[in-house]
């Protein structure tokens, strides 16, 4: 093993230095997205009056990762249903209880920058507080990876192909010495030193908040610097400890372990954008890093043209007496002036029309190129009615499309890894409440071990609800809800009344309170008789009377009117204001009402 260890260390020093421009552009992007007010090193001496990339990134975001995935679970063999729903509250309750979606969040973040990475795992006894983060014993683990941190193997064509993978972390040193999975090995390892700068040199994003050397004695424990890598091929999972540039001392083994989890290994990757032949992706915001610049160098240039912008009075010989008066005067006062047709105001300087118009029409370029992001962000109307605006944004783009698309594909692939787990995990028994209904009631039951010892994890499959992963506010919730009751389940009815079936107008209530923030529409329904009708029936009346569902067409979609102009509006007044041309009052008038 020692030879091969030498000729991984070769390996991974070489892909690691391959690795290097990408940190390094990693770390600009983050720089021009921080920008100068974040952190002691600042951006640099430019500022970033209109930041579009931030836009872009909440934007992103929101769309991919704001909310924790609602798992299910279904089985290849009916008989199995119920051992597929105690799975499925086993995995939510799980989601909910590592706080996945806060992980997935950094991943995501990080895929937009660069290239983001997850390490799923199982923490037992001892080695709870291993992995570079502290977890409860028992219970499984889904950690990001910062890519400063990380080893993919730059050989590789595909994920499947790698032939090592690993990343570096952070323990404390007496913790690690102590420790009895890594034994006499611990003895002689020292405190790192440096946690600014990569083992080639490159600076750690990190070092964006504190530009400060890193200094051990400013920390409350020492620390030391470890790398787990796993090698697929032999089915293994080392653990080296780096030597003081940062780099695996494969003279330095301190744990073997065999690999004995999901047969993909404990790294999972998140590519929001593919190049052929080379396993390193694409980020998202590499084709919007140069449009950001030019905006913000265009914007610092019209600011400038402002701060300069004057307006004076001037006088010919003789009036200087009523320049003075003018001078003195405050707004609203009458003076008298002898020569008034020797006075002028003039004005200098001011924000180029011409430039202001660009500017602008980078900006639309910008949300163009992200995938119609002012859509996205609910920023700007792009269409003439209620209804088409929402179309718009519900499927705003192919490119976010792909990237929900990678997404979902990533999250399962964790998903399944962290079920893995829980399934065959021979010792631990799950306490689950297994929801009855839509009643609200719940029973709370076991998830033993030993009913999963009479089943096979692949007789199970796990899915995750397409959008339950992205943002919806009360307001879109609501409108979902009443367009599904006014354009499906009303026109239904009579078919649900053959089948023994009726709407629950309680439940719908109920839903329109808490969306609503209004839980005195709840109160409005209460049982027959309880109180007089309003239209005057008496109590037997109103017990008696048959309750009937109105029959009627859904009403026309209502007319949106804009109220900054549709884009393609704007677009025109921009360019003809860039060939010099005037716009008339209601161009000008709609260029400068909110949303344009």
């Amino acid at each position: 093993m020692v030879d091969q260890y030498s000729k991984l260390q070769t390996a991974v020093e070489w892909s690691r230095r391959q690795m290097t421009p990408y940190r390094e552009r990693r770390h600009k992007f983050l720089r021009q997205y921080l920008g100068q007010h974040w952190g002691s090193g600042g951006l640099t001496n430019e500022k970033m009056p209109l930041n579009m990339l931030a836009l872009a990134v909440q934007t992103f975001s929101r769309n991919l990762a704001a909310r924790n995935p609602a798992v299910t679970v279904h089985a290849r063999n009916r008989t199995l249903a119920p051992l597929a729903k105690k799975l499925e509250v086993t995995m939510n309750q799980t989601v909910e209880e590592i706080d996945l979606r806060s992980t997935l969040s950094s991943v995501v973040f990080d895929a937009i920058f660069s290239v983001g990475a997850v390490k799923v795992g199982l923490t037992e006894g001892v080695a709870a507080e291993l992995h570079g983060e502290l977890h409860d014993s028992g219970i499984p683990f889904v950690d990001a990876i910062d890519p400063d941190d990380l080893l993919i193997d730059m050989n590789a064509r595909n994920f499947e192909s790698m032939q090592f993978c690993g990343n570096r972390y952070l323990l404390p040193l007496d913790a690690v010495r102590e420790s009895k999975i890594f034994g006499k090995s611990a003895d002689n390892l020292s405190a790192v030193r440096n946690l600014t700068t990569n083992e080639n040199g490159d600076s750690r994003v990190q070092s964006i908040a504190n530009e400060m050397s890193y200094n051990h004695t400013s920390t409350a424990y020492d620390l030391v610097e470890l790398w787990d890598i796993y090698l697929p091929y032999d089915n293994i999972v080392v653990t080296f400890a780096a030597d003081e540039s940062g780099n695996i001392d494969t003279g330095r083994v301190l744990r073997e372990v065999e690999w004995d989890g999901p047969e993909l290994g404990p790294y999972h990757l998140l590519s929001l954008g593919d190049m052929s032949g080379t396993i390193f992706p694409v980020p998202p915001i590499t084709n919007l890093i140069d449009m950001n610049d030019a905006i913000n160098r265009s914007f610092r240039k019209l600011i400038r043209q402002l701060e300069r912008q004057k307006t004076i009075t001037v006088v010919s010989g003789g009036a200087d007496e009523d320049g003075n008066r003018i001078l003195q005067a405050d707004d609203g006062d009458i003076i008298r002036v002898d020569r008034p047709e020797a006075t002028k105001e003039m004005r200098f300087g001011g924000p180029d029309q011409v430039s202001l118009a660009m500017t602008t029409q980078m900006r639309e370029l910008f949300s163009y190129a992200a995938g119609n992001l002012d859509a996205m962000a609910g920023l700007s109307q792009t269409a003439g009615t209620l209804g088409q605006e929402e179309l718009i944004k519900a499927s705003s783009s192919e490119k976010i499309l792909d990237m929900q698309s990678r997404m979902l594909t990533f999250t399962k692939k964790v998903l399944n890894d962290v079920a893995s787990w829980i399934f065959y995990d021979p010792v631990r028994e799950f306490s689950i409440d297994i929801p009855l209904g839509s009643s609200g009631e719940t029973l709370s039951t076991k998830f033993s071990p030993k009913e999963r010892e009479e089943s096979e994890f692949v007789e199970l499959e796990l899915d995750i609800a397409p959008v339950s992963m992205q943002d919806a506010s009360p307001s879109q919730r609501l409108q979902t809800l009443t367009n599904t009751m006014s354009n499906f389940l009303l026109p239904m009815a009579p078919i649900l009344q053959q089948q023994g079936m009726a709407l629950d107008a309680v439940a719908f209530a109920r839903q329109v309170a808490e969306l609503t923030n209004t839980p005195e529409i709840a109160e409005l329904i209460v049982p027959a008789g309880v109180q007089p009708d309003p239209s005057g029936q008496s109590e037997g009346e109103a017990e008696s009377a048959e309750v009937r569902i109105p029959s009627q067409r859904p009403p026309a979609p209502r007319k949106y009117t804009p109220t900054g102009g549709t884009r393609a509006a704007r677009e025109t007044v921009m360019s003809q204001a860039m060939m010099g041309m005037n716009p008339t009052p209601q161009q000008e008038q709609m260029m400068q009402r909110p949303g344009s």
